[in-house]
C-alpha cells in the first residue's frame, strides 16, 4: 500500500537489513526517494535516516513537454553520512 508509511518503513528496513547481511557496509547503501508518492518518498527516507544511510533523489532538467533531458540527470544528496 502506497499510503502505509509503517508498511512501508518496514519493507526498507528490510531491504537494507538484507544488503546489510551480504556483506555491504552502510557507507556503500544510498537509498533513492525519486519518484513515487510523497508518502513513500518519506518513509525511505525516514528509515535511512534511522539506520543512518545516505539518501539522495535525482534532478533532471525539464523540456517543453515536462519530459527530463537525457544526460541531466545528477544525484542529489539529501542526507550523507558516508563522508562522516
Amino acid at each position: 500500500d502506497p499510503q502505509n508509511v509503517v508498511e512501508i518503513r518496514t519493507k526498507t528496513g528490510l531491504a537494507l537489513a538484507w544488503m546489510l547481511s551480504k556483506g555491504l557496509q552502510a557507507t556503500e547503501i544510498a537509498a533513492d526517494i525519486t519518484g513515487g508518492m510523497t508518502t513513500m518518498s518519506v518513509a525511505v527516507f525516514s528509515m535511512a535516516e534511522e539506520r543512518r544511510i545516505d539518501s539522495q533523489y535525482i534532478r533532471s532538467a525539464y523540456d517543453e513537454q515536462k519530459r527530463p533531458i537525457p544526460g541531466t540527470q545528477e544525484a542529489v544528496f539529501v542526507s550523507r553520512y558516508s563522508l562522516k
